[in-house]
Formats: structure tokens, sequence, C-alpha cells
């Protein structure tokens, strides 16, 4: 699947539908030819990349301190398989972690991965820095604010793992959720 172009799919001719596993009613032929992508939802798009979509969203205070940036990864990989890696330096069953994508889920080739403590987050820095997955050494860091554009903006998918979905409370936003800038003009 990785070697054909994204706007493939399998359309049977002379079907009703567009689904390949349909029979044909006519039975002249039963040949199968490529089509456009209008032959796939884009659900059925994700489950063949391994994404789900999601919005990029500004990283809550209360996960500053336990979440790290992870680089250089493989185009391929999927967000179960960063977290396998990570799972290594947890005591977690299983490690919250996130593949950033461009809206036509194409890998950015770097993620998330969100730790219960900071001491886990430590340990999975000096575990990973330089280790090798899928033929690609990872380049891992703690988040920060950046000096130009603010606090980083991370897939809102690890974040509901991490603090669960988004809650309105009387005053706001779920205060488990905010974000505040947290840089010093004067660096």
């Amino acid at each position: 699947l990785a070697l054909l172009s994204p706007s493939w799919g399998f359309q049977t001719h002379h079907c009703s539908t567009i689904r390949a596993s349909t029979r044909c009613t006519d039975t002249t032929t039963t040949s199968l030819r490529y089509t456009n992508m209008d032959a796939f939802t884009q659900d059925a798009m994700e489950l063949l990349v391994g994404g789900t979509k999601y919005e990029m969203v500004e990283l809550p205070d209360s996960m500053m301190s336990t979440t790290l940036w992870v680089g250089n990864l493989c185009e391929f990989i999927t967000d179960e398989q960063l977290s396998e890696v990570f799972q290594q330096a947890s005591e977690q069953l299983f490690v919250p972690a996130c593949v950033a994508r461009k809206p036509n889920m194409e890998s950015l080739k770097y993620g998330f991965v969100a730790f219960r403590s900071e001491e886990e987050k430590e340990m999975a820095i000096d575990l990973f820095q330089g280790y090798e997955v899928n033929g690609r050494r990872l380049k891992v860091e703690p988040i920060k604010d950046h000096e130009k554009y603010g606090r980083i903006r991370v897939p809102g998918k690890i974040i509901e793992y991490a603090v669960g979905p988004i809650k309105m409370q009387r005053n706001g936003l779920n205060t488990m959720r905010r974000a505040t800038t947290t840089l010093d003009s004067n660096s």
C-alpha cells in the first residue's frame, strides 16, 4: 500500500456500488480497475494510513512537565507503535503517544509522548535519545514554550488520553486544560 499513490481505489465494472467486495449484477465482466479517490471515504483512508483526524491544540499547563517531543520518526510509524516503544520507560500499561500528521494524514515525522510523572519522562529521555526505531535515530526532548510562537501545539488526541475530553465548567474550560505562556520577555 505504501507504494501506491493516495488517489487509488478499486471499482468493479458495471456495479451500482463502488465497493470491491460487492458482486456485479452484470455478468459480462468481473475485472477490477483503478479509479479516483471517490471509491473510498475519508474514514476508510484513515484506517489504511493507520491514523485518525485530530486538530492541533495548545498543550495545557498540567502536561508541560510530563510530555516529550520525539523527532526524526519514520513516516510510517503509528501512534500505537510509538506508545509501545516508550512503554519501556513507564510503569503504565499504555503510554499516550501521538504522531503529528498533516490534514491528508501524511506524517510530519515527529510526535509527542505523555508520561505520568517527571521521573518517567527523564528516564525516557535517557533511554531513547538516539534510540533506533525503523532505521531512524530518535531525537527526544522535553517540551518548552517557543520564544517567538508561544505555547507549543500538540494533537488534541494526546490531551484526551491524558486529561480526558473537554468539559465545560461554570467559569470556562476545565483547569486541567488551561494553557498559559510563561515566557520571560527579558531573556
